[in-house]
């Protein structure tokens, strides 16, 4: 195992498998101009799955979650899925729009992806298609369902909530979230990227979320678990009929003190914090053709570990679908 400076152990393994996306969120990434990494500056599947099995069997990493871009444009998914799952890491899970998962859902529970998480910031098609500037919301609703059907549960929705934008749907989310037993979080704007400019305009905290939803439905706050990022809350409306949610707030209420994840970029760059705008570069030592690779990837994971701040400042200048989300 790896522990850094304060103790926490890095179990968590987040994988970009790619920076490109078929969407163009606004809080996101620029709807035009943006630039990609080259194919050849991309980690390959075997590449992946070195570092990934390296880290389950040296440095204790349980959980994988595959995220981008839009991990659903990466060739051959099915089959680098089946190779992580062969790894022997008790969880591998994917963030994912979901516009392209509907008809993909079944072949990648079957190659041993456990679990998604998809984004779903409205539930109107023209506020979609404001929002994400392109695809379409029945795509990820259709998506949604196609996950429950392929049991790549539990399910989790993920929000963020928008001033002015979105925060007129947060009943509306829950209800449909409820009525399919899938757990939604809400997840606080951070100044990243497209948001950093009018962040303080469109900014809204899960506090307020909370206020809003107490309105509604009677909360109950369960035991945060250390670690995780969402804080989760039993909502009851009087009916008997009771729904988990969970908020996220990484700007109001920061969960670094707990964070226990790597993030491996899709070139190879490996950083201790999703804030850190560089780290070791992996890619190097894998192509590298020297026999003592795992030596000087042990000692680069460890660097990039202990470069994790107790608090992080929560900006950066890397967009976020380079971050790996």
């Amino acid at each position: 195992m790896i522990a850094d400076r304060h103790g926490r152990v890095a179990d968590s393994l987040r994988i970009s498998l790619t920076d490109r996306c078929d969407l163009r969120c606004s809080y996101c990434m620029p709807l035009t101009g943006n630039t990609f990494a080259p194919s050849e500056e991309v980690l390959t599947d075997d590449e992946i799955v070195a570092v990934a099995s390296f880290l389950v069997r040296r440095t204790g990493v349980r959980r994988i979650r595959l995220t981008g871009g839009e991990p659903l444009l990466r060739a051959g998914l099915v089959e680098l899925v089946g190779r992580l799952a062969a790894t022997g890491v008790e969880d591998l899970a994917m963030t994912t729009n979901a516009q392209l998962l509907a008809g993909r859902a079944p072949a990648l529970r079957e190659a041993g992806l456990t679990r998604v998480n998809i984004s779903l910031d409205t539930l109107k098609p023209d506020r979609f298609r404001e929002l994400a500037r392109t695809g379409e919301l029945q795509r990820t609703l259709d998506g949604i369902d196609a996950a429950l059907e392929a049991e790549l549960t539990p399910v989790k929705i993920n929000t963020v909530l928008i001033r002015g934008v979105n925060d007129d749907e947060i009943v509306d989310l829950v209800r449909y979230c409820a009525g399919r037993k899938i757990e939604l979080r809400f997840l606080e704007l951070m100044a990243i990227g497209e948001s950093a400019a009018d962040h303080d305009a469109r900014y809204m905290s899960t506090t307020e979320a909370i206020d809003r939803l107490s309105e509604r439905f009677r909360l109950v706050p369960h035991d945060f678990v250390a670690g995780e990022t969402s804080r989760r809350y039993t909502l009851s409306n009087g009916d008997g009929t009771k729904h988990t949610i969970g908020l996220i707030s990484p700007v109001s209420d920061s969960f670094c003190s707990s964070c226990r994840r790597l993030r491996l970029g899709a070139t190879g760059m490996l950083r201790g914090c999703l804030m850190n705008c560089d780290g070791p570069d992996l890619r190097s030592i894998l192509r590298s053709g020297d026999p003592e690779w795992e030596t000087r990837l042990e000692a680069k994971v460890s660097e990039a570990f202990h470069q994790k701040p107790w608090l992080s400042e929560m900006t950066t200048a890397v967009t976020m679908h380079r971050l790996g989300g």
